[in-house]
């Protein structure tokens, strides 16, 4: 008797692992830079080669490297620590995407000690971290927190905190994300100050998915941050009339 039941148990058991095991799947995709989109590097690191009257050869950066990549659905999943390093003369990665109360990591790994704070938080108000030392925080709320260092304007981060727990940074434009269960969910982009000003993309995943591929566009505005439109032309005002002669 108990024989049957544990090997009928155990067959439970089995049928059920196999069951979420072939409803798990994955996602991947690209994102596609447009070839004007490319910019000089001494644009990115905001004037610091100039102001230290070097003469550098500008190289172009890839933009891509300054996006996040979110997966907004109803996956249960543990959340990926978040890391971000001080390597020579910049924060890196740019961005850097944290679930709301996980786990973020800054590394300082310049030859002294510096000074850091968050924009709008108060994870980090003018604090210190010696050379080769860590810091360990949390994000208690979702939102944009820029991360700036005392006196070294052109070293500036970003940190997005988002709820959502699923989510990645680009390698070479692809990202994946693995062991989704099917179901439908949300694509959305993070560049630089803002999420990409473009509907966001729904994908439902049925075991290995390949989401369409994304293409950059020249402006890469963002819905917080999208220039102004353009006041409409006006005919110029007539000027005023000349005052009367006295006679």
């Amino acid at each position: 008797m108990f024989g049957r039941l544990f090997a009928r148990g155990l067959g439970l058991g089995i049928a059920a692992l196999l069951a979420s095991t072939a409803s798990a799947g994955s996602l991947k995709g690209t994102v596609v830079a447009a070839k004007d989109t490319t910019e000089p590097m001494a644009e990115y690191f905001q004037g610091f080669w100039p102001r230290q009257a070097l003469s550098v050869r500008a190289t172009p950066y890839d933009p891509r490297s300054q996006i996040a990549v979110v997966l907004e659905g109803e996956a249960d999943v543990p959340a990926s620590k978040a890391a971000m390093e001080v390597t020579g003369e910049r924060l890196w990665p740019p961005v850097v995407p944290v679930v709301a109360g996980g786990d973020f990591e800054l590394k300082n790994s310049a030859r002294k000690q510096l000074n850091f704070t968050t924009v709008g938080s108060d994870v980090m108000k003018n604090v210190l971290i010696p050379k080769g030392g860590t810091l360990s925080a949390k994000f208690p709320t979702v939102g944009v927190f820029p991360i700036t260092v005392a006196g070294k304007p052109h070293m500036r981060a970003i940190v997005v905190v988002v709820a959502a727990k699923l989510y990645t940074r680009l390698d070479g434009g692809a990202f994946k994300f693995d062991n989704l269960p099917d179901g439908k969910y949300t694509l959305k982009l993070f560049y630089r100050d803002g999420w990409l000003a473009r509907p966001p993309v729904t994908i439902e995943v049925k075991g290995n998915t390949e989401a369409p591929p994304i293409t950059l566009d020249r402006e890469l505005e963002t819905a917080e941050g999208a220039a102004p439109a353009p006041a409409p032309a006006t005919a110029p005002a007539p000027a005023p009339a000349a005052p009367p002669a006295d006679k």
